[in-house]
């Protein structure tokens, strides 16, 4: 079947359906069908505007109305077998507005983006109207389907997905799957809008001033993973970043520890041998340690004191049993630092874990999440700033060893 065949059916479709909801005049009504007979599809699309010039099938009607003489004569894939669903409360969230096409076998669309598509935007692109034509060559000889599919364009269904499948024994949900899989193999969702932090954001909003106490040239290796967050577009990827750093603070002190004792002298070995032994200390304690010895005025006012964390304390003590009633210092703060770097990166069935996809089950922590990177910031400048900082600084540059 040629694409112009598909298209006089597909407006005879919609008109029929229009004329349902509020019918057409009679002259205007045969005007419409006396076009489709003869194939002049235009003139058919232009008397339905003339009467209905505002519907959910507006925007699709140009696009057909605009197909040039060679895109008319495309010869169209095979019809597949149709089917549609909707997600299960629990998978919710795994439901995106995309589609997927794979000639003559499978395609995959939600019913939100076909809705937006039709209702929303002011035109509707080439993989959008290639998979509606595709949708309605599978419907247009069953009624049920027909008018399932056009009340998809009509209704916006937020957890429902229509396939088209070449087996019929194929399961519509993991079609589904099947679907997403391949999507993000080519292309990516965008950033949810609850998490997107530009790239731009300043680490310390005031002038950095320079002192020449301070060895800046020990401190590349922060420096670039500061840069490396400046790359990041999203605020978990800015707060992981945020928390290497303060993980390499932790490991640092130690280093200095050692590096600052002279290898000739009898304690370099000892000195040696406690350093090593306090690294492999629980993770949680070894960092909860170096923050207490390096933040412990980030709870002072206007910093992570208890007047900005309080408004999250619901949050905390629901996923991290961290307490209403917990005296506000330092080690608490970091307690709140390190479980939400352990929801970033973790992903265990026991814990809380943040991703793109799960935004609902953490909303009510994310701007936690920006108030803690955003100051954190802030104070890890200040620290490498510092002249006073000799936690953090080498005597020297090499280690002699003989």
């Amino acid at each position: 079947m040629e694409r112009k065949d598909l298209m006089v059916s597909l407006v005879k479709s919609i008109s029929d359906r229009l004329n349902v909801i509020t019918p057409f005049s009679t002259a205007c009504l045969t005007l419409i069908n006396d076009s489709l007979d003869a194939y002049k599809t235009k003139d058919a699309i232009d008397n339905i505007l003339s009467e209905k010039a505002v519907t959910s099938y507006t925007t699709l009607l140009a696009r057909i109305s605009n197909l040039t003489e060679d895109e008319n004569k495309y010869e169209l894939d095979n019809a597949l077998i149709y089917k549609e669903g909707t997600a299960e409360h629990e998978h919710e969230s795994y439901v995106k507005p995309f589609i997927y096409y794979k000639k003559n076998e499978c395609l995959v669309m939600t019913t939100s983006l076909l809705f937006e598509k039709c209702n929303g935007a002011t035109s509707i692109e080439d993989n959008v109207f290639i998979a509606i034509e595709n949708i309605y060559l599978s419907v247009k000889d069953d009624p049920e389907s027909l008018n399932s599919f056009l009340s998809n364009i009509e209704n916006k269904k937020d957890y429902g997905y229509i396939v088209l499948t070449d087996n019929n024994a194929n399961d519509a949900w993991n079609l589904y799957g099947y679907a997403f899989l391949c999507y993000i193999n080519e292309a990516k969702f965008d950033i949810p809008v609850e998490l997107a932090y530009p790239a731009n954001t300043k680490f310390h909003n005031s002038a950095i001033v320079y002192d020449s106490n301070v060895p800046y040239i020990q401190y590349f290796d922060v420096f670039n993973v500061m840069n490396e967050s400046k790359h990041t577009q999203d605020v978990l990827g800015r707060y992981l970043r945020m928390y290497q750093i303060l993980e390499y603070f932790a490991f640092r002190i130690h280093l200095v520890k050692i590096a600052n004792v002279s290898i000739r002298n009898s304690a370099f070995v000892r000195t040696t041998i406690k350093e090593a032994h306090s690294s492999v200390i629980k993770e949680e304690d070894e960092f909860l340690k170096m923050f207490v010895q390096l933040f412990k005025e980030v709870i002072n006012p206007g910093k992570l004191d208890v007047v900005s964390i309080t408004p999250y304390n619901n949050f905390l003590e629901k996923n991290y049993g961290i307490k209403t009633g917990e005296q506000h210092c330092a080690k608490k703060v970091g307690r709140i630092l390190y479980k939400l770097r352990n929801s970033i990166v973790h992903n265990k069935a026991t814990e809380l874990h943040f991703t793109y996809g799960n935004v609902d089950e953490y909303r009510d922590g994310i701007g936690l999440i920006r108030l803690v990177t955003n100051k954190m910031e802030e104070e890890i400048v200040k620290l490498l700033n510092d002249p006073n900082r000799n936690e953090l600084k080498f005597a020297r540059s090499t280690m002699p060893l003989y």
